[in-house]
């Protein structure tokens, strides 16, 4: 889709949340923090390779885990 001068667009990255192994939602890093009742960063953090190899070393229950599933552009 074309965009015309001075029309503005906003980036959207959404995301898939899993506890362990089970899907929950979808959403953005806002709308799943609400969920969560966590920040939006910490939504990101929990789709980092980091986050995933730190609760590979967990010895508590399933981890949440966010993966993300794409990006796109809305007109605003």
């Amino acid at each position: 889709m074309a965009r015309t001068h001075g029309s503005k667009s906003k980036k959207i990255t959404e995301y898939a949340i899993y506890i362990g192994d089970e899907f929950q939602f979808t959403g953005t890093a806002e709308e799943c923090a609400i969920k969560l009742n966590v920040k939006p960063e910490t939504v990101q953090w929990y789709a980092t390779e980091s986050y995933r190899k730190r609760m590979e070393n967990a010895k508590f229950g399933d981890p949440i885990v966010s993966v993300n599933v794409g990006r796109w552009e809305q007109d605003a």
